[in-house]
């Protein structure tokens, strides 16, 4: 019996943000660009380890939450508007009243300890619970109360209704509005252009060095231009500027320029790092990637994707090496004790 085979894949260089799923993207093991790497994991490489890129753990955190819901209302609005949702919000419930048969108005606000609970019983005249702790007293509490508002059960039916969302929470979620707002309110010309006739999450690869290579920018202009959004604590320009640094946007803004370039044949003459601060008055500051810039990421992605190589040749993904090794001291910190060249020869 002959055994049928699955054709290949043909993989483009250039897939539609329809084409591509975030989803679809991010598989590393059964997505369409499983055997493709990312800057994200560049990054990795060369902040880290290729130890910590093969068998590290990505934990989410927080703000990685908070970055996708923020980029999905200021990329995809009508995306985040029908995937994503206000969370549990106990405020919600701060007026809420409840009429008794008697027509007596009383409060019903959100129960969120058991104390609170026993003393709304108390004020109900139901004093012999005292046998009914945690779950069972609530449970107890509704079968003689059933209007009552128990935090466990209002919003485990919250959640439940919403099961199909994305869940953000109320603070994030009010400051992503407001971030949106802010940023729609911005008049300058390139940015109002920018956001008018953009394309986004569109996915382009690339063969680099000798490594397959997967990129995803933010937004692609009608001039080709690329602009990546980036929430920050601050988008001063000496914290931006070190925040950029450190967190690998250089990298990634260059392997972006030139695997797009590469893929589509056209040049790419500007890389905008759309900053906007994560607190009010949430403001938006528009960076431009120099040619400096964009040498040192070039410099660092091509060195992180010469281990890529390397490594899948020996089949080893090493860290710091086994061996010992002489510890150096950073020369601002010699400098403190005196210790640096500069001093030792005065």
């Amino acid at each position: 019996m002959t055994e049928t085979k699955t054709p290949a894949v043909r993989i483009k260089p250039r897939y539609s943000a329809a084409e591509m799923t975030n989803e679809d993207y991010h598989d590393s093991e059964n997505g369409t660009l499983k055997d493709y790497i990312s800057g994200t994991a560049l990054c990795i490489i060369y902040q880290k380890s290729l130890s910590h890129w093969k068998r590290g753990e990505m934990k989410a955190s927080p703000a990685l939450y908070f970055g996708i819901a923020s980029h999905a209302a200021i990329l995809e609005p009508e995306l985040f508007k029908a995937e994503f949702t206000r969370g549990f919000d106990k405020e919600y419930y701060k007026d809420f009243k409840h009429e008794l048969p008697s027509g007596e108005i009383v409060k019903n606000e959100l129960i969120c300890t058991d104390a609170a609970l026993k003393a709304t019983l108390k004020a109900y005249g139901i004093t012999k619970m005292s046998k009914h702790i945690g779950q069972a007293l609530k449970e107890e509490s509704l079968k003689r109360i059933p209007h009552l508002n128990i935090m466990d059960f209002e919003e485990r039916k919250f959640l439940f209704e919403r099961r199909d969302k994305v869940v953000v929470s109320p603070d994030d979620f009010d400051t992503i509005k407001l971030m949106r707002a802010e940023l729609l309110r911005n008049d300058n010309p390139e940015v109002v252009a920018a956001l008018k006739h953009m394309e986004v999450e569109q996915t382009f690869t690339a063969e680099i060095e000798g490594v397959l290579v997967k990129v995803k920018p933010d937004m692609i202009t009608r001039l080709n231009s690329v602009w990546d959004y980036k929430t920050c604590l601050s988008a001063h320009p000496e914290k931006f500027a070190k925040h950029a640094y450190d967190y690998g946007y250089y990298l990634k803004m260059a392997l972006q320029k030139d695997v797009i370039e590469k893929a589509t044949g056209m040049a790419v003459p500007k890389l905008v790092l759309f900053a906007q601060e994560k607190t009010a008055p949430y403001i938006v500051k528009p960076w431009v990637m120099g040619d400096k810039e964009l040498e040192i990421g070039r410099q660092q992605y091509k060195r992180a994707l010469k281990l890529v190589k390397l490594a899948r040749e020996k089949n080893a993904y090493p860290a710091y090496g086994k061996k010992p090794a002489m510890l150096t001291t950073p020369q601002y910190i010699l400098k403190k004790y005196n210790l640096d060249d500069y001093s030792l020869n005065q």
